[in-house]
């Protein structure tokens, strides 16, 4: 009997729309302040803001992933839930430099600005975890992690961004940067719509196979809630490693680090693929713990030059791994509400950090170092006390 094969087309349509919404998170932070200055506001509130966002997603992405979840069952696709919510946030995405351009800061419209970032992260929070379960259609189980390193690889590629080209980017100018940003978004869900023909709805299937066990949540959002605070923690730290050899051209080596993730998902998910997603995911939260203090203590140019490039395959491990980890958790038919309790639980946990944490400068990095490798330890517990609900085979 032939084994199941990953659906390629598929996984480049959701990996397409990863790759438009992470352009578009950083055409948004980059923006952001500037736009809010140029109209008189602190560019403190940028920060505000984000916090505000993040905190949503925690309410937004289970509620989006579960009336997905319930789409694909009446409807036999998730499509029209996911198109909806990508002309909405192209929408305001274009609204954003248009509300500059077009209004004044003297008149009402300058109260819009806030309101309207605000309501285009909610937006982008709407349909990124039901585009991101239809990994679960696209691939047999025990091939998540290489199908997932696709969206590693261009998350990291477009992410990398923000570290060398944001001169290029703000030099585009407002309207240019949030237009491309919108083409690509529009451009991408054409794409997913092209490759993702819809099912027959299910609406006589057992009733049982729709249920979500909420004995998994604790370990969807222990998950979340480490691996997020581990990631504020190791970026910082690894760049103010770097610094000490590299000086001014630091963020040439975070766009190195961030590229060689990219690279190295693809060998990484092999790997996940291999050894099996979960052992895989804990194999790379211990490397992490170990290589994050090699990078902070070595006075060696070539050991954190080593330490950061296996840093970036260890890294790439944990990165691969959270998708199917959510998938191999819940139902298929429930792949929606799963992710989506994920991201909330991560948006939660990064809104608490910029709220609670002290800011980072304030931190030592060896401390930051330590505190990173910790959280990624409390996600590896919740990986590791985790089970499978059922076993799932979906064939692209």
């Amino acid at each position: 009997m032939t084994k199941p094969e990953i659906g390629w087309w598929r996984v480049g349509g959701i990996t397409a729309i990863q790759g438009a919404i992470t352009l578009c998170w950083v055409i948004y932070n980059l923006y952001l302040p500037v736009l809010l200055v140029q109209w008189g506001f602190s560019q403190q509130l940028a920060g505000l803001l984000l916090i505000i966002e993040n905190a949503l997603e925690a309410v937004i992405e289970p509620l989006a992933g579960d009336v997905s979840d319930r789409t694909q069952r009446f409807l036999g696709t998730r499509l029209p839930f996911i198109l909806a919510g990508v002309i909405l946030a192209s929408a305001l995405f274009i609204a954003l430099p248009a509300l500059v351009i077009l209004g004044s800061p003297e008149t009402v419209i300058r109260g819009l600005l806030p309101i309207v970032a605000v309501v285009w992260a909610v937006a982008m929070a709407i349909f990124r975890s039901p585009a991101l379960s239809l990994l679960s259609k696209a691939s047999p189980q025990v091939k998540f992690p290489l199908a997932a390193s696709g969206l590693t690889f261009i998350q990291q590629l477009a992410g990398s961004l923000r570290f060398t080209a944001y001169g290029f980017i703000l030099s585009l100018g407002a309207p240019f940067a949030f237009a491309l940003g919108t083409g690509v978004l529009l451009a991408a869900s054409a794409f997913l719509r092209w490759v993702t023909p819809p099912e027959a709805p299910s609406l006589d299937s057992p009733r049982e196979q729709y249920s979500f066990s909420w004995a998994v949540l604790p370990f969807l959002i222990g998950t979340a809630l480490g691996l997020a605070w581990g990631l504020r923690f190791l970026m910082p730290t690894i760049a103010g490693s770097l610094n000490p050899f590299l000086g001014e051209q630091t963020p040439w080596g975070m766009f190195a680090f961030s590229v060689a993730i990219a690279i190295m998902a693809f060998p990484a998910g092999k790997l996940a693929t291999h050894l099996g997603n979960r052992k895989a995911m804990l194999i790379g939260i211990g490397a992490i713990a170990i290589l994050i203090h090699l990078l902070v203590y070595s006075p060696l140019l070539i050991v954190v030059t080593l330490s950061a490039i296996l840093l970036s395959f260890a890294f790439s491990l944990v990165l691969n791994g959270s998708i199917p980890f959510v998938l191999n958790l819940v139902p298929t038919q429930r792949a929606g509400l799963g992710i989506g309790c994920y991201f909330g639980a991560f948006g939660a946990a990064m809104s608490l950090f910029d709220g609670l944490i002290l800011p980072q400068d304030e931190i030592t990095i060896s401390l930051r170092a330590t505190l990173s490798a910790i959280a990624f330890l409390i996600a590896g517990g919740f990986i590791a006390g985790s089970h499978p609900i059922q076993t799932q085979t979906p064939t692209p």
